[in-house]
């Protein structure tokens, strides 16, 4: 597994947004978030850093309305709230990936 979540973050670091939209509609966005939940630290600081990758360029290629893609695909699942979980992992470095995404992407709730 660890092997998949390297090679999956090895793809999305290097992609344009042509080819993370591609690897959204591939489920590979969806997929990665998935792993949210592994129990192992170190599949969760690569999925971690995946997600931060998506974010990433979805911040260097806004939709028309200004919006990045993948933050409105993230905000629509669970998956936020597994994101939001993980700043009370018991690993700092767990703590430290997600509350960066979160800080980065997202606005804090009022």
């Amino acid at each position: 597994m660890t092997q998949a979540c390297w090679v999956m973050y090895k793809i999305i670091k290097s992609s344009n947004e042509s080819q993370a939209k591609q690897l959204y509609y591939l489920k590979a966005f969806e997929t990665v978030c998935e792993l949210l939940e592994d129990p192992e630290a170190r599949i969760l600081r690569i999925v971690l850093d995946c997600i931060y990758e998506f974010l990433r360029i979805g911040d260097q290629f806004l939709d028309q309305d200004g919006e990045n893609f993948f933050v409105l695909a993230l905000g629509e699942t669970k998956d936020l709230d597994k994101l939001e979980n993980l700043q009370d992992h018991p690993q700092e470095s767990i703590r430290k990936k997600a509350l960066n995404i979160l800080e980065t992407f997202f606005e804090p709730d009022e």
